[in-house]
């Protein structure tokens, strides 16, 4: 028995120290929530969770007054001061009598994407029941809570009404704030019915987590021009046929034949069947495929800590972790995940990827299209690493030599052993690009060394 007793305690207060389901943390619980869970804190979130889940705006405006006229009446000896607080008194009553008699009881279904991008508006969708078959529910808001650091809002709150036994789509467009698991609150329907004093709501599941990925954009001047012996670049978007063919290679069209047994029906050709009378398919010539590596520079030195002082305390206190982001890096993922989709958009496989020295290796199978995701959920994880990773970066393209064709480099700086490595890749006869990103001032760069700054590539999306 007392196991059992043991364990709802536990659940319960974990259930705690998680916080209301249908509210983004505040800030000042997200600064310590990976190491720690004030319980005296927390109460005073569920508090602050509560208050705005009952009361609407208005009415935390009348509450002021009322406390106001309250304090008032205890040192008047007129009658004015009661007569405010009774009038408040019975219109809150009211409502509230009114609320609870109507409360709608709704079935609630929420559809959240599986993936975002940073900056861009997604819609999430909500399916909404009335399950009363003789009252409407009136002056219904999904999502009613703002939300927080991870999202905003794109569209204007929108209320609606259900007729009695009636459902309606709602759909909702937020905008991912940052990259990464973006937790997004349980999902909820309130209603402010009937004199926006008093807000019941119903609500549903649990907290749900986006993974969103860094911006990115069609970025083809960065691109290689390619001219070899296997032709101009196609992209997959033009084939004419897919099918289970070898990693790596696409399938060009190459005139037709008779129909043979094993061949797949989907080669058939019915239009020739048609004029020979007899089956007919058609025949490929396979073409490899142009396949590229992506390495991103992911060094970002530790800062120096510097002398205290009383101002340096302050600015800590109240620094602002919603903007609290490594800029250099968020440019770098942005513009690697852009040089990702371009490549990717062109019909060029993704052989190797790399955030500083881990190498990721991409199976050549499928489209390129298909390992878009896999390198942007890599990518959305990232972050920034203290030790110098161009060393591992060196290693690894010299033991894949002879699997690179096309290297794209993304880096934070520019020197000589830098320089004496793209030499050396060039000498080794392969195609190397070298993307420079820094608001630092180079002299003497190499032509075909690309200079990029940071306002370059984050300008664009601040100013979205």
């Amino acid at each position: 028995m007392l196991p059992r007793i043991w364990f709802r305690i536990t659940r319960y207060y974990r259930i705690f120290l998680a916080g209301p389901q249908w509210m983004p943390e505040p800030l000042f619980a997200t600064r310590i929530n990976r190491f720690y869970r004030s319980a005296l804190l927390m109460a005073f979130v569920w508090c602050m969770g509560w208050y705005e889940r009952i009361f609407s705006r208005p009415a935390r405006i009348l509450l002021i007054v009322f406390l106001v006229s309250m304090v008032f009446s205890l040192f008047s000896t007129e009658g004015t001061a009661l007569f405010i607080i009774m009038s408040m008194l019975s219109g809150a009553l009211a409502d509230l009598i009114a609320g609870t008699v109507f409360l709608p009881r709704l079935g609630i279904t929420r559809r959240i994407p599986r993936r975002g991008i940073c900056g861009i508006p997604l819609s999430i969708n909500y399916n909404i029941k009335n399950k009363r078959k003789h009252f409407p529910a009136l002056d219904l808001l999904a999502e009613p809570y703002s939300m927080g650091r991870d999202f905003q809002r794109t569209d204007a709150l929108e209320y609606f009404s259900i007729p009695a036994g009636g459902e309606r789509d709602i759909t909702v467009r937020l905008t991912p704030l940052h990259r990464g698991l973006c937790p997004l609150p349980c999902a909820m329907v309130e209603s402010s019915f009937p004199f926006n004093i008093f807000k019941h709501a119903q609500r549903t599941g649990e907290k749900e987590t986006l993974l969103v990925h860094p911006a990115y954009r069609e970025m083809k001047s960065l691109l290689m021009h390619r001219s070899n012996g296997h032709g101009e670049r196609r992209a997959l978007q033009n084939n004419i046929f897919t099918g289970n063919h070898a990693a790596g290679e696409n399938l060009n069209f190459n005139g037709c034949r008779e129909y043979q047994p094993g061949d797949p029906p989907r080669r058939i050709h019915w239009m020739a069947t048609a004029k020979r009378n007899k089956l007919v398919v058609k025949e490929f010539q396979q073409e490899q495929l142009p396949t590229a590596a992506v390495f991103l520079d992911s060094f970002h030195p530790m800062q120096t800590a510097g002398t205290f002082s009383w101002r340096r305390l302050y600015k800590e206190a109240v620094r602002d972790i919603t903007t609290d982001v490594n800029r250099d890096t968020e440019a770098l993922l942005s513009l690697g995940a852009s040089l990702v989709y371009t490549l990717i958009s062109s019909g060029v496989y993704i052989s190797h990827y790399s955030w500083g020295g881990n190498v990721h290796l991409c199976p050549l199978n499928g489209q390129p299209a298909d390992h878009l995701p896999e390198i942007l959920d890599t990518f959305a994880f990232a972050e920034a690493e203290r030790k110098d990773p161009l060393p591992q970066m060196i290693d690894a393209t010299g033991k894949m030599q002879r699997e690179l064709e096309e290297l794209y480099l993304v880096l934070q700086r520019y020197d000589d052993e830098i320089h004496n490595w793209i030499a050396a890749l060039k000498a080794r006869k392969i195609q190397v690009r070298c993307i420079l990103l820094s608001n630092e001032k180079f002299n003497g760069l190499p032509p075909d060394v690309i200079h990029l700054t940071i306002q370059d590539i984050l300008g664009k999306q601040e100013k979205a």
